[in-house]
């Protein structure tokens, strides 16, 4: 059989009767290729075919066997880079390094804010009483000084009931036993038994105890016709002893002035209550006198 690869494509076209290599018959031109030639007379394989005649296609043969693989072509040149990938998770930490070696010691920072000061101490030990020193030598006298006021001089006055009475408002109260001292004691006299008269300017210093049968008696302290601010007192309760005190200076244009303790309630008597015993004091008062 002939090496077909020798014969063009027109010469095989034409040895199939076809009128050339680009003809429009396709049942001519698949013929021509199915169809064994010998390429070195020219002549077909199977049948008689003259020249210019057309004969009937005979049945195609068997494929052949498949060629040889050939040799591998030449690399193509190397494609564009692609896009850069989306990163990856961080993948595990590694393990940690050894330690580094010291560094060296940085500058002093500045010094601190004082602190808040400590709580204090216990007090120590008393220590030993040291050696008695040398007597100094004696000064000089002073200067005799300028001789002092002139003294006062007291004295008491004292007045009390051990009886009933009955006062009404505006009323002094009376007292039936006399004056301790009776006589007339630093300007003070007894000229009643309800009133004391002060005749000597000083300070004064009345105090007074009155223990009623009925709540609410009120009492307080007169200066001729005028109430001794502060010595008003009144009882809450029957029974309850009114206890009550006022303290006044009289000048020489003061005297002389009648002293007198008073029911000062606007409706209600001032009853005394002079107990189951004898000899108790329901009333008293006493006035004590520093004249200077």
């Amino acid at each position: 059989m002939g090496n077909c690869n020798k014969l063009d494509r027109s010469d095989r076209f034409f040895k199939c009767g076809c009128d050339n290599f680009s003809g429009q018959n396709n049942s001519c031109k698949n013929a021509c290729f199915n169809r064994q030639v010998n390429c070195l007379d020219n002549e077909p394989v199977f049948g008689s075919l003259a020249q210019g005649s057309f004969q009937p296609i005979g049945i195609t043969g068997a494929t052949g066997a498949i060629g040889v693989i050939g040799a591998t072509g030449a690399i193509g040149a190397i494609g564009p880079t692609g896009p850069t990938g989306p990163t990856g998770p961080m993948g595990p930490a590694g393990p940690v390094g050894l330690q580094g070696p010291v560094g060296n010691r940085g500058a002093t920072g500045a010094t601190g804010s004082q602190g808040p000061q400590g709580v204090q101490g216990i007090q120590g030990v008393r220590g030993a009483t040291g050696a008695t020193g040398v007597s100094g030598v004696t000064g000089v006298t002073g200067v005799t000084g300028a001789n002092g006021m002139d003294g006062s001089t007291a004295g008491v006055l004292y007045l009390h009931n051990i009886g009933d009475g009955y006062f009404a408002p505006g009323e002094a109260v009376t007292f039936a036993q006399p004056a301790v001292p009776a006589f007339p004691i630093l300007g003070m006299s007894c000229v009643s038994p309800a009133m004391v008269n002060l005749t000597a300017p000083g300070i004064y210093n009345v105090e007074y105890m009155f223990r009623p049968q009925n709540a609410h008696t009120a009492l307080a302290l007169f200066l001729d016709n005028h109430e001794i601010p502060g010595s008003r007192y009144e009882s809450l309760s029957a029974s309850e002893t009114l206890m009550g005190r006022a303290s006044f200076i009289l000048s020489p244009s003061d005297v002389p002035a009648n002293l007198t303790l008073r029911n000062v309630h606007p409706t209600q008597q001032a009853v005394l209550d002079p107990g189951s015993l004898s000899n108790v004091v329901a009333a008293s008062m006493k006035s004590t006198a520093i004249i200077y």
